[in-house]
């Protein structure tokens, strides 16, 4: 559900759509696209969701990496739900990642960060009040590298029940005085997590940084690292599905929706042509190989802008949606980084994108059915841009 670094919808339903979150359009002849504000966190800047946990239509969460801050839609409207956990001075805490079985059962991934000091522990809510519980490293104190505190830095969780959670992240150690970056695993048992060794090359940087995680069952499980990557967990270990090389491809984002019905979603970096730009990508698990399946990149087959997907979520094998962004020519303005949407019948990807889902990039999406999935992203106007960060939906005519 996360990475290194989820959407809208309507006759009398448009009107009111219309009050609350302003204009509906049609991205398909299926679907209302309906845009609304996310809130602003302490310094009232827009905060950037990573990672997006659905109960129900009327029960979502995010994680937003902003300071002691998730948040919550209740089927009316975003509100900001502030973390009532004590941190050392001058220390923020940060949430990459959320997950849980309900509202008594979230979990969330709680990096701490100063000036000086950065590390992870669990933070779990169970209806009323937060509970801390520290995830272990696997190594002694002595070999963290320095400023990483005692803990692993999760990015990505999944939770099967209220005794069975799983984290992903990564260690750094010194080794020979030099700085070794690992992935790590970390499972939660009920009582307290516990490390269940990766298979390589996981275990070594730049081709192993756990993006994103994504199963059925605790017996079966996906983990992306940084390139391409996939490992696999059958309720007894790790295994490389798919090695660094084989798609060429950076991943970032996977959903599983059966044992035999899996995603990656990412990008093709550049070729060696010149002028040629990032392609989107994503691949399939059919029950026994990984096939890469075409995507439409939105300048078609010029390879003169870049097209990236960061999430993918479905709710049946005919319906999978995949976010990310593009850079596509549209004027005004030219070479302007837009939301990218694509969706899965069953058969072929087909690109969703509108202009006037406006500028930005999504960088979460879940399907809550065939129509109503939502998504997360925009602009990012704090760094200059042109439209606020906020959560669209898409919802049946």
């Amino acid at each position: 559900m996360t990475g290194h670094f989820a959407m809208r919808r309507a006759n009398v339903g448009v009107a009111i759509a219309a009050i609350l979150f302003g204009t509906l359009s049609p991205a398909v002849a299926t679907c209302l696209w309906q845009t609304g504000q996310l809130p602003k966190d302490g310094n009232n800047l827009s905060v950037v969701p990573s990672s997006i946990r659905a109960f129900s239509s009327s029960d979502i969460w995010a994680a937003n990496n902003a300071d002691r801050m998730l948040l919550h839609w209740d089927g009316a409207k975003w509100s900001a739900v502030t973390i009532p956990v004590n941190t050392p001075p001058n220390t923020g805490l940060f949430a990459l990642a959320v997950t849980g079985t309900s509202d008594n059962d979230l979990w969330i991934d709680a990096t701490f960060l100063s000036q000086s000091d950065q590390y992870s522990k669990s933070l779990h809510f169970d209806g009323s009040r937060w509970t801390v519980t520290r995830m272990p490293s696997g190594y002694p104190s002595k070999q963290i590298c320095p400023g990483q505190g005692d803990g692993p830095s999760i990015s990505s969780m999944q939770s099967f029940g209220l005794n069975d959670v799983w984290a992903a992240g990564i260690v750094c150690h010194v080794v020979d005085g030099n700085d070794v970056f690992v992935g790590i695993s970390e499972h939660w048992d009920g009582a307290s997590w516990k490390i269940l060794l990766l298979a390589d090359p996981l275990h070594v940087l730049p081709f192993g940084l756990p993006s994103d995680m994504s199963g059925t069952s605790d017996r079966d499980i996906w983990l992306l690292g940084e390139q391409s990557v996939i490992e696999h967990f059958d309720g007894q270990r790790w295994s490389i599905s798919s090695r660094y090389g084989v798609f060429n491809a950076l991943m970032e984002g996977v959903f599983a929706g059966a044992a035999d019905d899996a995603w990656v979603v990412g990008l093709i970096p550049k070729t060696g042509n010149p002028g040629s730009e990032p392609r989107s990508f994503a691949a399939h698990w059919n029950g026994s190989e990984w096939l890469q399946i075409p995507t439409p990149n939105a300048d078609g087959p010029s390879a003169q802008h870049s097209n990236d997907l960061h999430a993918v979520s479905g709710s049946a094998p005919n319906d999978v949606w995949a976010v990310g962004e593009n850079d596509r020519h549209i004027s005004p303005p030219h070479g302007t980084t837009r939301l990218e949407v694509m969706h899965w019948d069953g058969s072929t990807w087909s690109n969703e994108s509108m202009e006037q889902l406006g500028l930005g990039g999504f960088f979460s999406v879940v399907d809550l059915g065939r129509h109503d999935v939502w998504a997360l992203g925009g602009d990012d106007p704090n760094i200059g841009g042109g439209n606020a960060i906020g959560s669209f939906r898409c919802l049946g005519t």
